[in-house]
């Protein structure tokens, strides 16, 4: 006997244009109603956790007009080892000490290359701003 169907949620809202080649249809989504697949609750749970620890390391790392600075004791973004260390402070680690190589290998990784985005694009703008030009004439 097979399995019955996966009723999809139904998106907060949908709309569709013509980008001049093809219709584009966009569905807009939360947390609320995100598409069930298999895997997709793991996904969802490792979202959250990786939006949350970034809210931690922007604060730390970046102001609004570029990286700030950090003495290296206070670094942890140094070793994937401090960083493991100071997300289970924060309390985003395992439960009562489970490993956390997890934290060390696929969480790290990932917050040091959304920093490395938001950085990327704090200096574009900085740079702009210093040139008198504004992120869409660049993009021209």
């Amino acid at each position: 006997m097979s399995r019955p169907k996966t009723v999809q949620p139904l998106p907060l809202s949908s709309f569709s244009f013509y980008s001049g080649i093809m219709l584009i249809e966009v569905e807009v989504r939360d947390g609320t109603c995100y598409l069930i697949y298999r895997g997709s609750h793991k996904r969802d749970a490792y979202d959250e956790k990786l939006w949350k620890v970034m809210e931690h390391v922007v604060n730390d790392y970046l102001s609004m007009t570029g990286k700030k600075f950090v003495p290296r004791d206070r670094d942890y973004l140094l070793s994937a080892t401090d960083f493991a260390t100071q997300v289970e402070i924060w309390g985003y680690g395992g439960l009562n000490g489970e490993d956390n190589s997890a934290l060390r290998k696929k969480l790290y990784p990932d917050v040091k290359r959304e920093l490395q985005v938001y950085q990327n694009a704090i200096d574009e703008k900085m740079k702009n701003i210093a040139k008198g030009t504004s992120c869409a004439q660049t993009l021209k």
